[in-house]
C-alpha cells in the first residue's frame, strides 16, 4: 500500500507540472515510479493511465522520454500475470494514434507490430480473442498476414470447453465442471440441484453456449449462483374481529418439506366467527414455499349479557307489562314477578334464567300470570286516616284526608289533601340534605306520634326513600344527600312530576298540584294567597318537597302556582304536605 501510495504521489506531480517540466525532471521522476511499478503490478496498471492522461494534454516534447521509457514497460507483459497491463497499453495504443505514428517517425517499432505481438501474447496466454481478430481484420489484415495466420493457428489449436461453476451467493462452491464442446455447435446447460439449495431470484435456471468455426465461445464459464434454503420457513398467524381489530399475532414455524395444523386461541369475550375454520393446515415444499403465508382467524365480539323478555300477561293472555331484563354473560339471575296494580299473581313468582360463558340465556322469555282483583280503594281516592288539628284553635281532633297517589302489591300512596302545618325545611339557613334536615325529624316523631295512634302506626310502612340525583331537578344538578328510611317523607321533584305533573318552568302552573293549607296551618304562619285558588276554589299555599333546590340552602317546593321552584331551607311560611305508605290488608279504610 505505501508503494502505492507514492507511485499516485508521484504521477500526480507529473500530471500537475508536466507542461513545465523538462526532459531531465521527467526522466527522473519516470524512472523512480517506473521502478516502483515493476514491484506493483497494480502501480503498474497505475502508471499506464497516467502516461495516457499525459499524452492527452498534448506535450508532444515529452515524446523523447516515452520513447526511452516505453520498452521497459513493455517488458512488464512478458509475464502471463501482466493481462491487464497489457489491455491498458493496447489502449493507450488506439487511443493516441497521433503519438504512435510520431513514435513510429522516430524509428520506433510500427504500430501493427505492437498490436499483433501484445494480440498474439493474449492469446497465448488463453485470454479473450475476440478483440484481436476484430483489430487485424478490420485494420491490419493487408500489413500483417503472418500475425493473422499465428491468430488462426492458434485458435484452431485451441479445444473449446466451458467451465460450469455452481456456488453460493456467499461464495461457497458447490461444484465445478468442465465440458468439452465441437466448433459450430450450441448447447444448453441447466441449473444442476442440491439440497437445501435453491437458484438466487436473478439466477436464470439454464444457459445457451455457443461454439463458432473458428472455435471461438459466447462464453467460457456459466456460474450458478444458489441461496441456502431454511430448515423451517415462517408463516404469520393473526388473531382479528370481524370489524377489523386485531387481538394477537404471532409467527410459527413450519418445517421445510412437512406440514403444520395451527389451531384458533381462545379469547375472553370473543368467539369464532360463524363458519370460520377452528384449524388450518400449513405445507411446506422442498423448496420452502409455503400454501400459504399468512392464516387469519376472525372472531365475533360475545356480548356482554342476554337480553331476556319479562311479559306479565292476564287470564286471557293480554300483555299487561313487558320489559327486557338483561343478564352479565357468565351468570344466573332469578327475575321476580312484579306487582300490579289490581292484579294479583296465580302462578309461579319466579323464574331462573342463566346465561352461558358465549352469552346465551337458556330462556329468551319469561312468562307470569294474574288475575284482576278489585281494590278497597283506587287511586284518585280521598280517604281517612289519623287526626290532627285543623281548626284555627288548634285543639280539635279532626281526622286527616289523604289523597290516595298510588297502589303497588297490597299497598297505597298516600299524600295529604291540605297543608296540615307551617314549618321551615331546615331551622337555620344552610347547607342541608333531607337526611339531616329538622322537618325530617318533624314528621318521623312529632308528627307520626300525635296524628296517629299505636294500631295505626303499625299499618305505616317503613319506606326507603330514594334522594338520589334523579329524583331531583336535573337543570339545578343539586346532590340530594344519602338514601333514608322513613315512616312519613315529603314527595321528591321526580314524584311531584309524576304524580301532579308539575316541573321546574315558567309555564308548568298545574291547577292538580295546588293546596290549601288548613285554618290551623295558616294559625302557624302558612302563606295563602287569595289570588290563586284551588281547584275547590280556596286560597292556595305553597308547599315543602324534599329534593334539594338550586343550591344546598335551598329546598325544592310547589309555588301556589303549581310550578316547583327553589326556596331557602329556612322560610318557615311553606305548607307540610306529610306523605306515608301504609298495608291495604290492615283494612284501615
Amino acid at each position: 500500500m505505501k508503494r502505492l501510495l507514492a507511485v499516485i504521489l508521484t504521477l500526480s506531480l507529473l500530471l500537475g507540472v508536466a507542461p513545465a517540466l523538462s526532459d531531465v525532471d521527467y526522466a527522473s521522476d519516470y524512472e523512480t515510479a517506473l521502478t516502483m511499478a515493476r514491484n506493483d503490478l497494480t502501480s503498474a496498471k497505475g502508471l499506464g493511465t497516467a502516461i495516457d492522461m499525459l499524452q492527452q494534454l498534448g506535450s508532444y516534447q515529452l515524446a523523447k522520454s516515452y520513447l526511452q521509457y516505453l520498452q521497459p514497460i513493455l517488458d512488464l507483459t512478458r509475464d502471463d500475470a501482466n493481462l491487464e497491463s497489457i489491455r491498458i497499453l493496447i489502449g493507450l495504443c488506439e487511443r493516441n494514434s497521433a503519438l504512435v505514428s510520431d513514435l513510429e517517425t522516430r524509428g520506433f517499432p510500427p504500430c501493427s507490430e505492437i498490436l499483433g505481438y501484445i494480440d498474439t501474447r493474449i492469446l497465448e496466454a488463453g485470454g479473450d480473442y475476440s478483440t484481436a481478430l476484430e483489430r487485424y481484420a478490420g485494420m491490419f489484415i493487408l500489413d500483417a498476414p503472418d500475425r493473422m495466420q499465428r491468430i488462426v493457428e492458434i485458435l484452431m489449436s485451441r479445444t473449446p470447453a466451458v467451465t460450469v461453476i455452481s456456488r453460493t451467493d456467499t461464495g461457497e462452491e458447490l461444484s465445478r465442471e468442465t465440458t468439452e464442446m465441437k466448433r459450430g455447435s450450441e448447447q444448453v446447460f441447466a441449473a444442476p440441484g442440491f439440497e437445501g439449495y435453491a437458484l438466487t431470484a436473478d439466477c436464470p435456471d439454464r444457459v445457451t453456449v455457443t461454439v463458432d468455426a473458428m472455435g471461438g465461445m459466447n462464453r467460457e464459464e456459466v456460474v450458478f449462483v444458489y441461496r441456502k434454503l431454511p430448515d423451517t420457513v415462517p408463516v404469520t398467524v393473526v388473531y382479528r374481529t370481524d370489524a377489523g381489530r386485531e387481538l394477537a399475532r404471532e409467527t410459527v414455524d413450519v418445517e421445510r418439506g412437512g406440514s403444520m395444523t395451527v389451531e384458533a386461541k381462545t379469547f375472553d369475550g370473543f368467539d369464532l366467527a360463524s363458519g370460520a375454520a377452528k384449524k388450518v393446515q400449513v405445507f411446506a415444499d422442498n423448496m420452502g414455499k409455503l400454501s400459504q403465508t399468512e392464516v387469519v382467524f376472525t372472531y365475533r365480539a360475545l356480548p356482554a349479557y342476554a337480553e331476556v323478555t319479562v311479559v306479565c300477561q292476564d287470564e286471557g293472555g293480554n300483555q299487561l307489562r313487558t320489559e327486557i331484563v338483561r343478564i352479565d354473560r357468565g351468570s344466573s339471575k332469578t327475575i321476580r314477578a312484579a306487582s300490579l296494580d289490581g292484579y294479583e299473581l296465580t302462578g309461579t313468582s319466579s323464574a331462573k334464567v342463566t346465561v352461558d360463558s358465549k352469552g346465551n340465556a337458556d330462556k329468551s322469555r319469561v312468562v307470569f300470570k294474574y288475575k284482576k282483583i278489585r281494590p278497597k280503594v283506587a287511586v284518585g281516592d280521598y280517604v281517612t286516616f289519623g287526626h290532627y288539628p285543623q281548626k284555627a284553635s288548634g285543639n280539635d281532633n279532626t281526622p286527616i284526608e289523604w289523597l290516595v297517589l298510588d297502589i303497588q302489591d297490597g299497598k297505597a300512596l298516600l299524600i295529604s289533601r291540605y297543608g296540615l302545618d307551617a314549618k321551615p325545611y331546615h331551622e337555620k339557613r344552610t347547607e342541608i340534605t333531607w337526611q339531616t334536615c329538622t322537618l325530617r325529624t318533624w314528621l318521623n316523631e312529632t308528627f307520626l306520634n300525635t296524628a296517629f295512634n299505636a294500631q295505626e302506626r303499625g299499618t305505616i310502612l317503613l319506606t326507603h326513600v330514594d334522594n338520589g340525583v334523579n329524583q331531583g331537578c336535573s337543570e339545578w344538578h343539586t346532590s340530594g344527600g344519602s338514601n333514608t328510611r322513613d315512616m312519613v317523607f315529603l314527595l321528591s321533584y321526580a314524584e311531584a312530576s309524576r304524580y301532579f305533573g308539575t316541573k321546574y318552568s315558567i309555564n308548568s302552573f298545574s291547577m292538580k298540584s295546588r293546596i290549601a293549607p288548613t285554618a290551623y296551618a295558616r294559625l302557624k304562619g302558612a302563606f295563602f294567597a287569595t289570588s290563586f285558588d284551588t281547584a275547590t276554589g280556596l286560597a292556595a299555599g305553597w308547599w315543602w318537597l324534599r329534593s334539594p333546590g338550586s343550591g344546598k340552602r335551598y329546598a325544592a317546593y310547589v309555588s301556589i302556582d303549581g310550578s316547583i321552584k327553589p326556596n331557602f331551607v329556612d322560610f318557615p311560611t311553606g305548607c307540610v304536605r306529610p306523605a306515608l305508605w301504609v298495608d291495604l290488608n290492615a283494612n284501615i279504610f
